[in-house]
């Protein structure tokens, strides 16, 4: 009978810790926990203690060295659950170009509903970058960003994150470490001081074979009238108000139609003289393109034509620039 009890105790269903994190989301190992130098010291102190307690039969020494043990074990319990119920519930770190610093930001979750957690240390694996957050309060949360460089463009994993701590009394030392499964990119520095390949609509619509319809989609937010030039489209011209003012003026809209920066990479490439130089100036181009809102047409190796006319277009053509190869062009 004796072990139908223990065959129905051990079957029966487990609940999930309120510690437990959610294994979808992020891979977040359990604690693990050593004596800190301080601690060995300590716990030898405590062996003599019991060694001349027994050689001299003494009890006040036995008395001694059982209550530092009680405060050993105390201080490993401590130690230990400062860190069992910190979890990261947000590592963020935004794409960012090679010219600049990037921000690392950690979202810390203490799941705890009763006690704060305290002087808990945080490492970020392979850029030597550490900070301390002093008290996370009881299901509570606290950011913490930091500065981070890189010298090279390109694709970089997320860096692993090592929580520790040694509170309250430095016998102790206890960590984990969390990894998470996704990936930043470094864009191209913008430097170059070249000017941009502007095209007019006309030579654009030559080049690419493309109907003016077309362009016109990529402008298609009105934002007024200008003086007609011999650089304008003549079929954007406004009949309407040169019948009421006699004069020629065309439609401007929210992208420039004068102004498109037309790149074709095989001919941009062909010539390589510094690559990195040039995937740069190429990236400048694209920034300021972005910033004062001018039509930026790519025509990468593939022959495949993109106007960059959305956020999303533009991340990404800078995403393909971060990782992009000469041999890339063969």
């Amino acid at each position: 009978m004796v072990k139908n009890w223990l065959k129905k105790f051990f079957k029966a269903p487990r609940f999930l810790s309120k510690y437990t994190p959610d294994r979808n989301i992020k891979k977040q190992k359990r604690p693990y926990i050593i004596p800190s130098r301080f601690g060995v010291y300590f716990g030898s102190g405590i062996l003599v203690l019991i060694a001349l307690a027994y050689t001299y039969a003494n009890q006040l020494i036995y008395l001694i060295a059982f209550f530092y043990s009680s405060v050993l074990f105390i201080a490993m319990h401590l130690t230990n659950n400062n860190i069992k119920s910190i979890e990261i519930s947000e590592l963020f770190v935004p794409n960012f170009f090679q010219d600049e610093t990037g921000i690392l930001k950690i979202t810390l979750h203490n799941n705890h509903s009763k006690y704060s957690a305290r002087f808990l240390n945080i490492d970020i694996i392979g850029y030597g970058l550490t900070s301390v957050v002093t008290e996370i309060p009881p299901n509570s949360f606290q950011t913490t960003e930091m500065i981070l460089q890189k010298r090279s463009r390109g694709k970089y994993h997320y860096p692993k994150v090592t929580l520790s701590s040694k509170f309250p009394f430095n016998l102790f030392y206890s960590w984990k470490r969390l990894t998470w499964d996704q990936e930043f990119f470094v864009y191209p520095a913008r430097e170059g001081h070249a000017d941009p390949p502007y095209s007019s609509e006309d030579e654009l619509s030559k080049k690419l074979d493309l109907t003016s319809a077309r362009l016109d989609s990529q402008s298609d937010n009105f934002l007024g009238h200008k003086e007609y030039t011999a650089y304008e489209n003549y079929k954007r011209i406004d009949w309407k108000v040169y019948a009421r003012k006699n004069k020629l003026y065309v439609k401007t809209f929210e992208t420039e139609s004068s102004k498109i920066c037309y790149i074709d990479f095989s001919e941009y490439f062909r010539n390589v003289g510094d690559f990195e130089k040039r995937i740069n100036q190429l990236t400048k181009w694209i920034f300021d393109s972005q910033k004062w809102n001018t039509l930026f047409v790519v025509k990468l190796s593939n022959d495949e034509v993109t106007f960059l006319d959305d956020r999303k277009k533009f991340e990404s053509l800078l995403e393909k620039l971060s990782v992009f190869r000469i041999q890339d062009l063969t």
